[in-house]
């Protein structure tokens, strides 16, 4: 895959990247086959050779500890069920950054019945990735879950194995500074659901990052400008409709994952 910068044509970062493989070769319980399309996130994410390496043994770990969340068929784009569980909603990111060029996540869940924990998780994981790479050298990124339709079942369809995962990989694993998170649409079974769930296992740096908010799609005006917004979230984004941008990425994963 193509990051579309020149990041990789640097040779601050072609030296750094080397020394990152140079260590890598003498820690035998880590993969060796790792290519520079995946270790230049870490140089440029961290800005330090040694925070480059507990991230990126921190993301190795992950993957050996939670094999189901990193594997086939679970990451198959074009097996059956994962396209069906594009059912319960929508994960992207969104075509322009902000004007601090942070780049978007967005998931929205359309039907909360077919809601399931762990395979947003691979997806979010996936759309993740395919975008660290993409963009190496971007200064942060922020999320927003839109959690319209999200009741009481959030507490068992989540689940805390999930959670632990979700808050394990933005934390600790991938190299992409997390500047914000909003949380918008949230029911009033939210608040015990934070409690339990995100609270007691999010750093302290992390939670302060959070922003829950029971308001709607009124909410994304605070923090975006609306000329990022796709056009059925507000009438005046100018980005396309969210199947469009959605629909935009299963190619990319397909070339990521050679199918």
């Amino acid at each position: 895959m193509e990051n579309g910068t020149k990041t990789n044509q640097d040779p601050k970062i072609k030296e750094d990247i080397e020394i990152l493989r140079t260590w890598l070769r003498k820690q035998p319980h880590m993969p060796q086959d790792i290519d520079d399309e995946l270790l230049m996130p870490f140089i440029c994410g961290t800005k330090s050779i040694e925070k480059a390496k507990r991230k990126l043994e921190s993301f190795c770990t992950l993957h050996s500890k939670y094999t189901d969340n990193f594997s086939f068929p679970f990451r198959d784009p074009l097996d059956p069920v994962f396209q069906a569980s594009y059912e319960m909603g929508k994960m992207f990111m969104l075509p322009k950054t902000t004007p601090e060029g942070y780049r978007v996540f967005f998931a929205i869940c359309d039907d909360f019945d077919k809601y399931d924990g762990f395979q947003s998780n691979v997806i979010m994981s996936m759309v993740l990735e395919v975008e660290m790479m993409m963009h190496p050298d971007s200064p942060g990124i922020i999320l927003a879950f839109d959690c319209r339709g999200v009741d009481v079942r959030i507490m068992t369809k989540m689940g805390l194995s999930p959670m632990t995962f979700f808050l394990e990989y933005l934390q600790n694993s991938i190299p992409m500074k997390m500047k914000r998170m909003l949380i918008y649409n949230t029911p009033p079974i939210f608040g015990a659901f934070v409690n339990t769930f995100v609270k007691p296992y999010a750093k302290k740096k992390l939670f302060d990052r959070i922003i829950f908010t029971t308001k709607g799609d009124e909410a994304l005006k605070e923090y975006f400008p609306v000329d990022i917004l796709p056009c059925d979230i507000d009438p005046c984004g100018k980005a396309p409709p969210t199947r469009a941008i959605e629909g935009n990425i299963l190619p990319k994963y397909i070339k990521q994952y050679n199918l």
